[in-house]
């Protein structure tokens, strides 16, 4: 099956850190201020904001945060990163891949769990 939401931000030339973090815990964020949900990448399962998925979603997605923000400040050479600021999706991509970022993201995210 093709996950039309994996498809969609994978079609971005470029991510925030924030942005990131959700497709690397397995969350596209693109339905998140619109429709207040995230959609799991592994199924393409609507996530309501505030539910509990949510709640175990978010927290690998700020552990992931910190790890790609320190990763892209040590890329850069910097002590700090600007939230708003724009990174080339293969540098971000590339930054997990080296930080391993599957240790901080419980697989149990990436399948089906509790609703």
């Amino acid at each position: 099956m093709e996950s039309k939401s994996l498809k969609a931000v994978l079609d971005l030339p470029d991510w925030k850190i924030g942005f990131a973090a959700w497709i690397f815990a397995g969350y596209s964020p693109l339905e998140k201020k619109e429709r207040g949900v995230l959609i799991r990448l592994a199924d393409e399962t609507e996530i309501s904001c505030g539910g509990t998925d949510y709640i175990k979603a978010e927290k690998a997605q700020r552990e992931i945060k910190q790890t790609l923000e320190r990763g892209v400040a040590e890329f850069k050479n910097v002590k700090n990163i600007d939230s708003k600021e724009r990174f080339d999706r293969n540098l971000l991509i590339d930054i997990a891949l080296e930080n391993d970022l599957s240790l901080i993201a419980n697989p149990s995210f990436l399948g089906r769990t509790s609703s």
